[in-house]
């Protein structure tokens, strides 16, 4: 992380710049408003210090130039210093655009905890931890580990690895990096930058490392490469293979029932039997297609289900061109890269029970057996609910509305296990069921068809919600 001071005071300066430095902060220091506002054109930075009192001007008028510079970040957090204690003070502070006021003389535990506070804020409100695999970078005690064991990192191999982790997605050249953690005064050339790469990557090695996270972009300089499939996903991917391979019959069972009402279509000669059959299996489709990651065959699926819904039959050329395009589309497995697995940081597995008819979506979940969730499927709400009664150590209750009485069952379980978390599908996602939904005190839905990646997302949401959603108000002012 990266920090502006800006501060006349030189030998306040010196003792916070030495104190930060200490703490794995990279500083740089300007001694009046103009040179602050030189670097801020210049660099970029995590968060910027203000003294108030400056020779050239009012830090107030930088706070209000950064907010205002169109190259700059304007969510970048400001903590303003100042001798002046007044409530007055304090207001014009903020509203001149400070995230955050402290008054000198403080206690530099204190500050240090305003600058991490405000830092959480910009980035991540409950972060406390980075990880990529195994690996951990832990914020608050500014430790780095791998499989629980400690590594020791130099200052800035750890500065090098929390940038990383912290923006996964971005290259960084050799100079970029300088910019970003290393101060004006240092100026080391890019084979500084290569050379601590270097010994960051041979220490994760050491540590037992066989991937490490940080890749070579030739040309270009580095960046977070994806973290290695964990047992679980690959366990999944295999599961959805089987599932397809599996499932090829049923789609061609389908395909032939479209093809027999078009049949009638085409000769005048329609029977509602034949129409509903082929409705149910369009529905079904819809689902068992969706579950699988086949969302271009879901998506076809839906629009034949629409067609049959609609009985209105004058068009039996639009239903031959949709079964052509399933047809097409179902020759192509699902790609895997449609999934994106979630990594689970609870130690004690969870119980999620699933209420509903799709197997095939029920394997893949299943798949996770032997992580951390532990998936119960049953196929009624009756079943459900002797269940719970019978054990009450489940987490999350995945339901579908689409079952027989489904909303009447939602209102049930809510009232008599009102401790649970509840993940709701259904066919159905117009606005009024998504309010209706609401007002049982459920905040998960996903509208059907949802593949597994959706789903476990949304269930890792939900415990953590769980776990953190208790407030206890400790206060002597009753009115307050």
């Amino acid at each position: 992380m990266k920090l502006l001071l800006v501060e006349d005071d030189t030998h306040l300066a010196k003792k916070l710049r030495n104190f930060l430095v200490a703490h794995k902060y990279v500083l740089d220091w300007a001694i009046d408003q103009e040179t602050a506002l030189l670097m801020l054109e210049q660099f970029e930075y995590d968060l910027i210090i203000l003294d108030i009192m400056l020779p050239d001007g009012d830090g107030k008028d930088i706070c209000q130039r950064v907010r205002r510079l169109s190259n700059y970040n304007r969510s970048t957090p400001i903590l303003l210093l100042t001798a002046k204690s007044n409530l007055g003070d304090r207001i014009a502070g903020l509203k001149a655009g400070a995230d955050d006021y402290m008054v000198k003389p403080y206690h530099p535990e204190e500050f240090l905890a305003r600058i991490d506070t405000l830092l959480r804020r910009s980035h991540n409100p409950i972060q406390t931890e980075l990880t990529w695999s195994e690996l951990r970078l832990d914020l608050k005690n500014a430790e780095v580990t791998y499989q629980g064991k400690l590594i020791h990192l130099t200052p800035k191999e750890y500065q090098i690895l929390e940038l990383f982790l912290r923006c996964p997605q971005k290259v960084f050249s050799p100079n970029l990096i300088l910019d970003r953690l290393w101060s004006i005064d240092e100026a080391p050339t890019e084979d500084a930058v290569r050379t601590h790469v270097k010994g960051l990557r041979q220490k994760l090695k050491a540590a037992g490392m066989k991937q490490v996270p940080i890749e070579t972009v030739y040309g270009f300089g580095y960046r977070l490469q994806p973290p290695p499939k964990s047992s679980a996903s690959a366990k999944i991917l295999t599961a959805v293979e089987e599932a397809w391979t599996k499932y090829q019959w049923q789609i061609g069972v389908a395909i032939e029932q479209f093809e027999q009402f078009l049949l009638q279509l085409e000769t005048n000669s329609v029977d509602e039997k034949k129409r509903a059959s082929a409705l149910h299996y369009a529905h079904r489709l819809v689902g068992n297609l969706g579950s699988l990651g086949h969302m271009q065959g879901s998506t076809i699926a839906r629009e034949i289900e629409q067609y049959l819904q609609e009985r209105v039959f004058d068009k039996p050329q639009k239903l031959k061109k949709l079964i052509k395009s399933l047809q097409k589309a179902v020759k192509i497995p699902p790609h895997s890269a449609e999934y994106s697995f979630p990594e689970f940081s609870s130690n004690s597995p969870n119980r999620v029970l699933l209420v509903m008819e799709e197997a095939e979506l029920t394997q893949q979940l299943q798949a996770l057996e032997q992580s951390q969730l532990l998936f119960k499927r049953v196929s009624n709400f009756a079943s459900a609910e002797k269940l719970l009664q019978a054990q009450a150590n489940y987490s999350v209750v995945l339901l579908d509305l689409d079952l027989l009485e489904g909303f009447k069952w939602l209102k049930k379980i809510r009232q008599k296990f009102p401790q649970l978390e509840v993940l709701v599908l259904s066919s159905q996602n117009d606005l009024n069921l998504r309010v209706e939904i609401a007002q049982q005190d459920v905040i998960s839905f996903l509208p059907k068809p949802a593949n597994p990646s959706a789903i476990l997302q949304t269930i890792t949401k939900l415990l953590a919600l769980s776990t953190s959603k208790n407030v206890l108000v400790v206060d002597d002012d009753r009115q307050f």
